[in-house]
């Protein structure tokens, strides 16, 4: 396939002779084979850069949920001591102090089930992507199949 598309970038560079004529020294077939490939060409650079940058926003996004589950996993042990601290006081606030500790347990267990969630949602934006690199790998099968077909017919 390959060595096919070279010989007619070649053509269409050089034509047969050595002149400079381009598109005239080829076939209309020829002409639609180049335009079928320059174009899936182009649609697979776009898909690829978008798939790279999707990839590396993804990436990102993933060690910034799992450096947020590592903090709060940190202040919940720092709850966790303070909590044992005041069960162990013999101080008359400890109530309210106990009641501040729950409310910040609260907003942590809030936080990670969102982070949670959103990791969960990357997990499936990643699934997406692969999805999209097979439909990119699918187009140029078919591309190429296209191709071999146009090929051996003008070869009969």
């Amino acid at each position: 396939m390959a060595s096919t598309l070279d010989t007619l970038l070649n053509k269409q560079l050089t034509g047969d002779a050595g002149t400079t004529n381009g598109d005239a020294n080829l076939s209309p077939q020829e002409r639609s084979i180049l335009q079928l490939y320059a174009a899936t060409e182009e649609k697979r650079a776009v898909c690829l850069r978008q798939h790279a940058q999707q990839s590396e926003k993804i990436t990102d996004s993933v060690v910034d949920c799992k450096v947020t589950l590592q903090l709060i996993a940190r202040r919940r042990g720092e709850l966790d001591r303070l909590r044992s601290l005041l069960n162990s006081s013999s101080d008359r606030d400890i109530g309210v102090q106990l009641r501040l500790l729950d409310n910040r347990s609260e907003c942590l267990d809030r936080n990670e089930d969102l982070t949670l969630r959103q990791l969960e949602e990357l997990r499936k934006q990643a699934r997406m992507l692969d999805e999209q690199r097979l439909n990119i790998l699918h187009m140029e099968e078919v591309r190429d199949s296209i191709i071999g077909k146009f090929v051996s017919h003008g070869s009969d």
